[in-house]
């Protein structure tokens, strides 16, 4: 049998790793907060909607931002918070 600080830890292990796996479908967009995310922003890192991806695209700051799929931006770390 595993020491109680041995089992604490295996099971605080095994609750990260439930919550590192993210359901692509939960993640909302953070530009109007209620459709489901498309794409992520690299250049502002957060996730949006195809409309709002477009309304983007138009703000003169922003007309050059380079978006990927929300797939390839859990791959490489986007921030969820």
């Amino acid at each position: 049998a595993l020491p109680c600080s041995s089992l604490f830890l295996a099971n605080m292990a095994r609750q990260l790793q439930e919550k590192a796996r993210v359901d692509v479908n939960e993640i909302k967009c953070e530009f109007c907060e209620e459709s489901e995310a498309t794409v992520h922003c690299q250049d502002c890192q957060q996730f949006a909607c195809d409309f709002c991806k477009k309304g983007h695209l138009k703000a003169k700051f922003a007309v050059n931002h380079k978006f990927t799929s929300v797939d390839e931006a859990l791959k490489g770390g986007a921030d969820l918070a």
